[in-house]
């Protein structure tokens, strides 16, 4: 546990080394305008909080819609499945093939 603790934390160590680092190359231009940007970050928290939770609550909702819109498709039972020809003699002979499909001809029972 000890080890996995101080692996850990030499790792923050590095990523804050290589984090200042890109600071000390990056050009003066592009850090004030970085620090610009979290001055205005800092000062409006409230409506920059706001503003992101009503994104991640619109993008939750437009996720749960287009998962409900998909049509729930699977793999074709082979029981019930049988040719186009088999139906269509069953309908030449005046027979509706949806009662009879999954065991050929079986028939509904009275009241089912």
């Amino acid at each position: 546990m000890r080890a996995k603790a101080v692996a850990a934390t030499e790792q923050v160590h590095q990523a804050v080394h290589i984090a200042e680092l890109a600071r000390d190359k990056a050009p003066a231009p592009g850090r004030e305008k970085a620090g610009h940007g979290m001055q205005a970050a800092r000062a409006n928290r409230t409506p920059l909080l706001t503003a992101a939770g009503a994104l991640i609550a619109l993008l939750f909702i437009r996720r749960a819609r287009r998962h409900r819109s998909r049509a729930m498709t699977g793999p074709a039972k082979l029981q019930g499945v049988q040719s186009i020809l088999w139906a269509a003699e069953l309908m030449e002979q005046g027979l509706n093939p949806t009662c009879r499909i999954k065991g050929g001809d079986v028939l509904l029972g009275e009241g089912e």
